[in-house]
């Protein structure tokens, strides 16, 4: 391909912004680019253009650098399911100027473009949010929540005309904005913070135009001026900074998207081992059974000591934190070509979080944040606490005292024993008009509650276990409730047809589903009976979680202390994180939230 004049093209205003790790000469950059050329196997290419000039502003006249790597790739086109091919120009495109730079890339991939990154890093999420000014209208944003318990939502999206102004802020500080659209002085532009992508919308526009714009970026990410609305969400800190100070506590795995990432990106799931007697490994493909139990791992949140955990370790680096998942080395993920190691597939795709002795920071997304108002949201958790004498007397949760001691006249049962948290759960609603158990294969709590005098539908979410303060225990609870906040906004009708279902005992039982109802009633008349109550515009939902192994005197009190800013145990601090955000789902949806334990 012949020499190439940049003044020719035009380009769209879309580029990923970086800061260069340290001086850069030109011949480095002609090496990288050189490598880029051979890993993406590009042919025919163009002479390479290393740091011509551009102008990026005439008052005062101000001038940075492009380069720019333009060949030929041959491609399949994703229809073609390898059938077809096409030949394609693809490129990579460098501005520069004082310690920043912009790559925009075509028909090249992350791995291609890998060389680079010796010299440059993605400016950090603080800094390229912060081209938003306070005057920007927020159109769209798309953010991930700070979420411990592996259940419920774990990220969010709005649109709308003006939300700033718009969007509910409680919560918010547990939300990490991953892109946002704005209208910002009359242009139409986007962030996707995860990718440190800019975007202004547009026709292309030729070289000096995009240069101009470069510079007006370059300024803003200088200036670094945190907006007031994004100020509102959790903050995001220097990690070389913080991580002195950190103490990493618990380790958190996004098992179901590591699932998910693994089917769309079509990987297949091997082991590898050595035959007795032979050097040369073997790859067989892994069993569901192995696959599903490493899955099954990962989505236990693991207690972190000195920096190891049950299945493994984290490697602490001058800015980014890494899983070394040991316990599965031998387990790989194959793409077609090659194999990769788990551990490196969890780190590059960021699946996982971590959370420290300060309960106000969490390790999220490659990043460090902090939620500002979690320690002030102790007071919120203490208000929905309450104790009730009768859960000291629980000995199990529903029928069998454990699965090695089964009830011994456990078919003849008519009601949940009285030392159950079943049952003490059903005594400390005996008030409500109906109850009903709902442990079923499809159930949206343990027990639902439906109040007539005080227009109230309650899930109850029970659990028992030996007394403690930990926050192991509550993972599941809370997991369960956060799961199905969503069906207390039920419509009547979806409540009725669930209590059609009813007319029967719970398994292996004599137990009647429908636990309390007025004397005669029918099936027909508490159906009717329940979505007439369900349709009243003032009905309260209650998200309740009834607990046999807490103490509401002693988490009271290590809450206070926390709250106080007195030292107390690791595990408190993941307690906090965990009914914290219990507390924020309920309120996010006008919620009440209730935490029942022993007094």
């Amino acid at each position: 391909m012949q020499k190439v004049d940049l003044n020719e093209f035009s380009f769209t205003r879309s580029f990923v912004f970086l800061r260069q790790n340290k001086r850069v000469k030109s011949k480095e950059i002609r090496r990288q680019l050189k490598e880029i050329k051979f890993r993406a196997g590009l042919e025919n290419s163009a002479p390479i253009i290393v740091r011509h000039r551009v102008s990026l502003g005439t008052l005062p006249p101000t001038y940075g650098s492009v380069s720019l790597l333009l060949g030929e790739t041959v491609r399949s086109p994703t229809f073609a399911n390898g059938t077809l091919h096409e030949r394609v120009l693809a490129y990579v495109l460098l501005i520069e100027s004082e310690g920043y730079a912009a790559m925009q890339l075509r028909h090249l991939g992350t791995t291609d473009i890998e060389p680079l990154f010796n010299s440059y890093a993605l400016v950090p999420y603080a800094q390229i949010t912060s081209v938003l000014t306070n005057g920007a209208n927020i159109l769209k944003i798309v953010s991930k929540i700070i979420n411990p318990a592996q259940s419920g939502l774990t990220g969010r999206a709005y649109e709308g005309n003006s939300l700033q102004n718009e969007m509910p802020q409680f919560g918010s500080g547990k939300t990490i904005p991953r892109s946002l659209k704005a209208n910002d002085n009359g242009a139409m532009i986007s962030v996707t913070a995860s990718a440190s992508r800019i975007t202004t919308y547009g026709q292309a526009v030729n070289i000096d135009q995009v240069g101009k714009w470069f510079y007006q970026i370059r300024t803003l990410l200088e200036q670094n001026r945190r907006s007031t609305f994004l100020s509102r969400f959790a903050e995001p800190v220097d990690f070389a900074t913080a991580i002195p100070n950190l103490a990493p506590s618990l380790v958190v795995f996004d098992a179901l998207g590591l699932q998910h990432k693994i089917a769309q990106e079509g990987l297949v799931w091997r082991r590898k081992f050595r035959k007795q007697g032979e050097r040369k490994l073997t790859r067989p493909v892994a069993t569901s059974q192995m696959a599903d139990y490493i899955v099954a791992q990962l989505s236990r949140n693991a207690i972190i000591k000195k920096n190891e955990f049950s299945f493994g370790k984290i490697d602490i680096g001058s800015s980014k934190i890494k899983v070394d998942l040991s316990a599965f080395r031998n387990f790989t993920l194959f793409d077609g070509k090659k194999d990769l190691a788990l551990s490196t597939f969890v780190n590059s795709r960021e699946l996982f979080s971590i959370y420290f002795d300060s309960p106000d920071h969490v390790y999220m997304s490659g990043a460090i944040y902090r939620d500002s108002g979690i320690v002030g949201e102790a007071q919120s958790v203490i208000a929905a606490i309450e104790g009730v004498d009768a859960l000291a007397r629980a000995d199990r949760e529903k029928i069998d005292l454990s699965r090695d001691v089964p009830h011994p006249d456990k078919i003849n049962l008519d009601r949940f024993p009285d030392t159950s948290v079943f049952a003490i759960a059903e005594e400390a609603y005996q008030h409500a008009l109906f109850i009903f158990c709902d442990d079923l294969g499809d159930e949206w709590a343990d027990h639902i509650a439906v109040d007539s005098d005080n227009k109230t539908l309650s899930f109850i979410h029970s659990k028992h276990g030996e007394l403690t303060t930990g926050a192991s225990s509550l993972h599941e609870v809370v997991g369960q409730a956060l799961k199905n906040m969503g069906n207390l906004l039920c419509l009547p009708s979806a409540m009725g047809r669930k209590i059609a279902r009813y007319n029967r005992t719970y398994h292996g039982t004599q137990i009647p589903l429908v636990r309390r109802a007025p004397a005669g009633a029918t099936a027909v008349q508490i159906e009717e009976s329940v979505v007439q109550i369900l349709s009243d515009n003032l009905l309260r939902r209650e998200a309740v979680l009834c607990c046999s192994f807490l103490s509401a005197g002693e988490v009271i009190a290590q809450l206070t202390k926390l709250k106080d800013g007195q030292k107390v145990r690791p595990h408190i601090r993941q307690l906090l994180w965990l009914l914290s955000y219990f507390v924020a789902a309920c309120k996010e949806l006008s919620v009440v939230p209730r935490i029942l334990c022993r007094k």
